[in-house]
């Protein structure tokens, strides 16, 4: 399979908050993760398309790139527009 990653990710199990519309909260893993995005677990399915990612002391707003059964993949503003131009040049 053809990773397209413009950066590699490194294998984590870390505990996370997805945080949305400023006052839902919902838990999550991070399953691996890049300087550019990264892939979470999840039970909840009404993740919005946009959110920040809180994480011991950082915090990113993501973008949902992809979406599985209890998975998201998200990339990190302010990559976002760089990541979107580095996979259409592949």
């Amino acid at each position: 399979m053809l990773d397209r990653r413009c950066s590699p990710r490194r294998s984590v199990s870390e505990a996370a908050k997805i945080i949305f519309n400023y006052r839902h909260v919902r838990e999550c893993t991070v399953r691996d993760i890049s300087d550019h995005g990264a892939c979470l677990h999840l039970t909840s399915s009404d993740i919005p398309d946009t959110f920040d990612l809180v994480r011991d002391q950082s915090a990113h707003t993501c973008q949902v790139r992809w979406r599985g059964p209890h998975q998201l993949g998200v990339v990190f503003d302010p990559f976002f527009v760089a990541l979107r131009q580095c996979s259409d040049s592949l």
